[in-house]
């Protein structure tokens, strides 16, 4: 009971914190594509604060905090969690979040270090691991493609050594990207530099499938390092993606679409006009874990008048309750408890 009632008072919103980045990833969700959320940043520190105030008395309680690199600005993350109790940050772990900031730390991980560099444009993996070892607000989040299933066990090792644990998400494709591989465009950026048609990052349905043996046998065999839902894993992993469309193939399913709380802030603080916080995501391919993962919630949550639907919904919730909250403000573990 204590899951449902903090199940139905969760009220998100996402908001974009920067509109820079260190790093320049093949694919990125952010800078590569038409439907960018960037625009021009405008006002000061004091109106971030005014904004996320407002937010919190909107009745948003739960922020998810991104942009392209939002450890950039720590007093933007300082002043969201002012305002709203929860939430959590989307970051390459690249500068650490000082240790003040109470919210949930995501650091992407993206494979070993040779992968890393290829795919991300530099280095970064020694740097994530030195700034978040041993912390407890941090969850490493390893970006399952199809050309580093066979890297999930040592990066999953590694998390363990380190102090710290780890979930997954699977790459969805950009519509840049994929149109860059049907040789729509043919050029290369500086987020288009190594895929081809013939050798990418993109899943099919075999790969998806090892994927999910892989993913299972870190589960059973490293239960305290890794945080995930083999049930979930088994939903997102369909092919097609497991949203219904529309006539414009955009989802209508999606939890970050179909929650009417759920905004989209971009750089300006205004909402995204957008389908959702990731605009230029191919909607049929669309597996990221933080739209997955409330959207499979969300959709237990509607069937569980039913017993067994109920505890199934329970154990999907709490595997995101860890991953999305873990430790909070000492005023979020109160309500989280009541």
């Amino acid at each position: 009971m204590r899951l449902l009632r903090l199940g139905s008072q969760l009220r998100s919103s996402g908001y974009d914190l920067a509109s820079t980045c260190n790093l320049r990833c093949e694919g990125c969700f952010y800078f590569s594509g038409e439907a960018s959320n960037i625009q021009p940043e405008t006002g000061g520190l004091s109106d971030w604060q005014s904004f996320f105030r407002a937010e919190g008395q909107r009745g948003v309680n739960y922020a998810f905090l991104a942009g392209a690199e939002p450890s950039l600005h720590p007093d933007r993350i300082r002043a969201a969690a002012a305002g709203i109790p929860w939430g959590m940050v989307f970051t390459n772990g690249t500068r650490r979040i000082p240790a003040d900031i109470p919210y949930r730390i995501h650091v992407s991980l993206w494979g070993d270090d040779d992968t890393a560099d290829r795919v991300r444009g530099a280095s970064v993996n020694n740097k994530a691991f030195r700034n978040y070892e041993g912390d407890p607000r941090a969850l490493f989040i390893f970006t399952v493609n199809a050309q580093n299933i066979e890297e999930i066990r040592p990066m999953v090792r590694r998390c363990r050594d380190a102090g710290v644990q780890i979930s997954f998400n699977y790459y969805s494709p950009t519509s840049d990207y994929l149109d860059r591989l049907n040789a729509t465009d043919k050029s290369r950026t500086e987020y288009f530099r190594f895929s081809t048609a013939e050798d990418n990052l993109i899943l099919d349905e075999d790969a998806l499938a090892h994927s999910h043996d892989v993913l299972a046998g870190v589960c059973a065999d490293f239960p305290a390092t890794v945080v995930y839902s083999l049930p979930y894993d088994r939903w997102i992993g369909r092919t097609p993606a497991p949203y219904e469309l529309d006539e414009n193939g955009i989802a209508t399913d999606c939890s970050f679409r179909a929650d009417g709380w759920h905004r989209h802030h971009q750089i300006d603080r205004a909402v995204s006009t957008q389908k959702c916080g990731n605009p230029n995501l191919d909607c049929s391919q669309c597996r990221t874990y933080a739209a997955g993962l409330g959207s499979y919630v969300r959709q237990l949550r509607q069937t569980v008048d039913q017993a067994n639907d109920r505890k199934m919904w329970a154990e999907s919730f709490a595997i995101w309750r860890t991953i999305f909250m873990g430790p909070q403000t000492s005023k979020a573990r109160r309500l989280a408890a009541e």
